[in-house]
């Protein structure tokens, strides 16, 4: 297949059109496909170069009205920025700099063309560099206004208290920075009707901020667009949109909208107008999105501020009731005030740990430091730090607190925030403490008891669960935490969150199976596929049943939980076995008919060309249709070894010397910015195999490997004896333990996620673009292994390359030295002996007889072979060999041999077939020394393999 080659627009300015037509073939020749066109004069170059955007101009030094001279004042002219290279049969070398001095990237003497192309290569390589500087140029200028746009606003935030003022001086600020035509902020106020539109605007007569107000029906049509919209920016053409918007004006032409949010509070919008061609960029938008979330963010400050303020007037109304609530309290109560460490305690707080209230008065931090049992210390001062930055709203621990004869008893700690100052910082906790000490001791038991239980969990890899139907809440074993990859510090999601631990399908089987259970008390089982890391990964099987009340109400369920993921993948591996079992059954069953239609297609093809003179026009097409069949054949022999049904002629064979003898060509096949690493195994075992095999296996591999890898990368093969054991065999059904040898192929590629493997050696499966693969490569090389008793495995991850490993039994016996046929003479494929051919497709009988009878010999034909049977009886010579099909109507190939020989029995016999190789060894033939030749046969294979039949001794 030809190359397909680079796209190049060239305008020659030349009158001589020889020199045109060498400088195109030397282009075409170099690697390009030129679009050309060649002008003599002024006014054709200067409409030549209006008319398009040429790549280079190739122009002779001087022409009788124009020249090189005048073509680049004009090029000069139009602003174009052009390769000019001068092509000229003479030209001095002080005219040629002076020239290059005015514009021209090169001059090329027409006796020297050879330069023409890396010339145009090395000045296209220059404008690409030059493009590439003014665009870096136009976004440094873009990224310095943003830049000062984004240092503007966050200024103007930190800095500006004044909701009002802060919203015009945004406008102002965007407006002024990056030149938007107009700018509007509008808000909208909490439980109040109506907005308030703050506008700024490059519009005459509008340049200064100003706000308007705006009713509750008056709402503007990008704030109603805005809602509908899903999108985070709203782009609005105002032509159709905006014409009767009080707050448009004819200068206009598309509004951005975004929304002004935070956390759930909508503020308001952001609308910016900008020309339709206005250069902003996905990276603008970004900007613009995070504008819109810190003037969110403000205003909710500006917000929060007032109503801290409100909160702490009435704050310090309730606070003079405080001391009556702890003195009257059955809980020990403290409040503490962080900026100056002081702690009230009431009564019941001293009495817990053996003291009065005024032993412990005053009562500090500090001293409240040395109550804490040193194990504690640091996890409470965590906690309360915490809360007493603003990082959480409560604080609450578990203490254990030193009683006043010593002994420690369990304390619950419990407090929370009751008011901030600026800085938000707290300037008071409210804290409750209550005594715990017998609950601790119960839940030490329960807790001993609880392990045993997790340690049979963890035996039989099961996991219990509840679910607390009124609340929604979900109760897991830490064997489940394990199971979903769920660290258990952390809380287990609602149940209504379950779904993202499971598939849809999954999720919607639990979901039906739960609410069945609900409804009729009934326990269920269901096997569920898990998500992990946001993808398919794992199974588990489930069982629950109901749980009652003492009215007998159902309140919630329980259950248990496995992980069945090892059993599915197991199941899994056998199916697809079974799967590709069942593909090639079939692939070797269409086969035959293949064979014999391509056989009729080549021998028809052959006999017309043979029928023609060599130089006849016709003899094109008769190559190219035999071209087609020989693919359409190779396809044929791809699905067969696929099917594991492809004769082979298996040899002993060091698989070490092989792929040695392959490397040269497996190097062709791949890039040169791809390095090939050979590994060979030391004392590598024999194989037997047909090395032709490991040529196909090679081949695709390296060729798929090559094809994963963008740019320079590696592919490794290494051989080796490898050892298989029982645990490997466990997860690899499909091979037994026992001593291999091993060939593998790397690659450092794209890789493949679980669903490409899944079904990467299907046949026709292909990742590749339409028209640049079979989709057979892999499926071949399965079903070679398959073929020769081995097995293959692939492990790849998306973006970390991919390893086959081919593992193969070694060889148990020495196979023959096979004679090569290819190097007989071809003065030594005729001859004069009788033939019987026995064939029942018409085409594949017509063309053997004529291949044969060109050959010299005597040929008799018959359809069957009882009318074969019926001319050799009637023979009064010898039979010399016999061409016979395997599989015909009421007599194969070997039982008619049989018959023959009871009236002929001393003649050479081959067997042909289109019929896949397991066909053909249940009718016996395919035993040791058994001559065999595959449909479709080609015409000197069949008379290398004839005359070499029958000049050997039986």
């Amino acid at each position: 297949m030809a190359e397909s080659k680079e796209r190049i627009d060239v305008l020659i300015v030349e009158d001589e059109k020889d020199d045109v037509v060498l400088m195109i073939r030397e282009i075409r020749n170099g690697g390009f496909d030129p679009y050309w066109e060649s002008v003599q004069t002024s006014e054709d170059f200067t409409r030549a170069l209006q008319s398009r955007q040429w790549d280079v101009i190739l122009a002779d030094y001087s022409m009788p009205r124009f020249g090189c001279s005048r073509a680049l004042e004009i090029l000069k002219d139009s602003g174009r920025d052009i390769p000019f290279i001068i092509v000229s049969g003479v030209i001095g070398e002080e005219t040629a700099v002076n020239l290059m001095v005015s514009g021209a990237a090169d001059f090329i003497l027409k006796s020297n063309l050879v330069r023409l192309v890396p010339a145009i290569r090395r000045e296209l390589k220059e404008f690409l560099n030059r493009e590439e500087r003014r665009s870096a140029e136009k976004r440094e200028v873009y990224l310095n206004a943003l830049l000062r746009s984004i240092r503007d606003l966050n200024k103007l935030i930190v800095e500006q208290n004044d909701r009002e003022s802060l919203i015009l001086a945004i406008c102002n600020s965007l407006v002024s920075n990056r030149e938007f035509q107009q700018v509007l902020i509008i808000l909208s106020q909490e439980g109040e009707k109506g907005f308030s539109v703050y506008r700024s605007s490059l519009s005459e007569g509008e340049n200064a901020t100003r706000k308007e107000q705006l009713k509750d029906d008056e709402i503007p049509c990008c704030v109603s667009f805005a809602d509908e919209s899903e999108d985070a920016i709203s782009f609005i053409d105002v032509e159709p949109f905006c014409t009767d918007c009080s707050l448009c004006n004819d200068e206009l032409d598309v509004t951005l909208v975004i929304r002004i949010v935070h956390h759930g509070r909508k503020y308001g919008y952001l609308c910016i107008s900008v020309p339709k061609g206005f250069g902003h960029d996905f990276k603008e938008q970004e900007f613009l999105l995070e504008i819109a979330d810190d003037i969110a963010l403000a205003l909710n400050r500006i917000e929060t501020a007032i109503e801290r303020e409100e909160a702490e007037r009435a704050l310090r109304a309730e606070r003079r009731h405080l001391q009556k609530v702890i003195r009257g309290s059955y809980l020990g109560i403290w409040i503490w005030d962080p900026k100056s460490d002081e702690i009230i305690l009431n009564d019941i707080w001293a009495s817990r740990l053996g003291y009065n209230l005024q032993e412990l008065t005053p009562f500090t931090i500090e001293r409240w430091k040395t109550f804490v049992h040193p194990d504690d210390l640091d996890e409470v001062i965590q906690r309360m730090s915490r809360c007493v930055r603003g990082e959480a709203d409560d604080y609450e621990c578990e203490v254990r607190m030193r009683h006043k004869d010593g002994h420690y008893v369990w304390m619950l700690d419990r407090a929370s925030m009751m008011t901030r100052d600026d800085e938000d910082l707290s300037r008071a906790m409210f804290g409750t403490q209550s005594d715990i000490t017998l609950l601790k001791k119960a839940q030490q038991q329960l807790a001993a008891r609880e392990h045993e239980l997790q340690a049979a969990q963890e035996v039989a890899h099961l996991g219990n669960w509840s679910l607390d139907i009124a609340t929604d809440n979900v109760q897991w074993s830490p064997s489940l935490y394990k199971m979903y990859g769920f660290d258990p510090s952390l809380p287990v999601p609602p149940y209504h969150e379950h779904m993202k631990l499971f598939t849809p399908e999954s999720w919607e089987l639990l979901s039906t199976s739960l609410a069945r259970t609900t409804e009729t008390g009934k326990p269920y089982e269901v096997e569920l596929e898990m998500v992990r890391d946001g993808r398919a990964g794992g199974w588990m099987w489930a069982r629950g049943e109901v749980v009652r009340d003492t009215a007998g109400q159902i309140i919630g369920l329980r259950g248990v939980a496995q992980d069945i993921t090892e059993r599915k993948q197991l199941e899994q591996q056998i199916r697809q076995a079974q799967r590709l079992d069942a593909v090639g059954l079939l692939a070797g069953g269409v086969a035959h008919d293949f064979n014999n239609l391509l056989m009729g297609i080549m021998g028809y093809t052959e006999l017309c060309r043979e029928e023609i003179d060599k130089d006849h026009p016709v003899q094109e097409y008769l190559d190219a249709i035999t071209k087609e069949a020989e693919r359409s054949a190779n396809i044929v022999r791809q699905l067969l070894a696929f099917s594991r049904k492809q004769t082979i002629s298996p040899q002993i064979l060091d698989l070490n010397n092989v792929v040695a003898d392959m490397l040269k060509m497996l190097q062709r096949l791949i890039s040169e910015d791809i390095e090939l690493i050979w590994n060979p195994g030391d004392d590598l075992k024999p194989v037997l195999m047909d090395p032709g095999q490991i040529d196909q296996i090679l081949a695709n591999l390296c060729v798929n490997a090559r094809d994963a890898i963008f740019g320079v990368g590696t592919i490794i093969i290494e051989t080796r004896n490898v050892q298989i054991d029982e645990e490997y065999c466990l997860k690899h059904t499909e091979i037994d333990p026992g001593e291999y040898v091993m060939l593998a192929v790397t690659d450092d590629g794209s890789g493949m996620d679980d669903d490409t493997l899944t079904n990467i050696f299907e046949p026709f499966f292909t990742t590749k673009e339409e028209g640049k693969g079979t989709g057979l490569g892999l499926a071949t090389v399965y079903g070679i292994v398959k073929q020769n008793h081995g097995s293959i495995h692939v492990y790849s991850e998306p973006g970390q390359g991919t390893t086959f490993r081919i593992f193969l039994p070694h060889a148990d016996e020495y196979l023959k030295d096979q004679v090569d046929e290819d190097q007989e003479n071809e003065d030594k494929i005729h001859g004069t002996e009788t033939i019987i051919l026995v064939e029942d497709e018409d085409s594949v009988r017509l063309t053997l007889s004529v291949y044969l009878k060109d050959l010299g010999y005597h040929v008799l034909s018959a359809e069957d072979p009882l009318k074969a049977f019926d001319i050799a009886q009637n023979l009064d010579g010898t039979i010399d060999a016999v061409i016979t099909d395997v599989i015909m109507p009421n007599m194969n190939g070997k039982e008619f041999v049989e018959k023959l020989r009871t009236i002929h029995p001393d003649f050479k016999v081959l067997y042909i077939s289109g019929y896949p190789s397991d066909v053909i060894v249940d009718r016996g033939i395919l035993e040791k020394g058994v001559e065999f030749l595959p449909k479709p046969l080609m015409r000197d294979a069949l008379a290398r393999k004839i005359r070499n039949i029958l000049d050997n001794d039986r």
